[in-house]
């Protein structure tokens, strides 16, 4: 091949990877409501699987007692690393926003785990409307 044509190839492949790629639109997820099953607790973030660090970040909204919701981080096994208590911004029967923070300590060797939003039953204090969301730890 000649230099001329090895030129001009060069230049052809450029010009097609160039409108290749500003042309194709970028493969972004699609944001994730995560629900429980009772439809009370909708977590939007984290999504699933999103690689967190302390504190991390929880948002979403609500329909809870009160406006009280908790969260908490645990490993894959169900330990808890870190727990935080926290209010939306109306209570029942409305939806309320929030937007809060959980710090927790990840354990050496421990690379994934859940991020937990629920309610704490007014009955008898068990968990409910429970939305649980995979993530990994940075």
């Amino acid at each position: 091949m000649t230099a001329r044509r090895t030129c001009c190839l060069a230049l052809v492949l450029a010009c097609v990877s160039t409108a290749f790629i500003q042309g194709c639109p970028r493969q972004e997820r699609e944001p994730v409501e995560s629900t429980s099953a009772s439809g009370n607790v909708i977590v939007t973030q984290p999504q699933p699987n999103d690689v967190v660090s302390s504190p991390v970040t929880v948002r979403g909204r609500a329909r809870v007692f009160e406006a009280a919701l908790s969260g908490r981080v645990v490993t894959d096994t169900g330990r808890e690393l870190g727990i935080a208590h926290f209010m939306t911004s109306a209570g029942a029967p409305e939806f309320g926003d929030y937007d809060a923070r959980i710090s927790f300590t990840r354990p050496a060797g421990v690379s994934s785990g859940f991020v937990e939003v629920f309610t704490y039953s007014a009955k008898d204090g068990s968990v409910q409307d429970l939305v649980r969301i995979p993530v990994r730890f940075r």
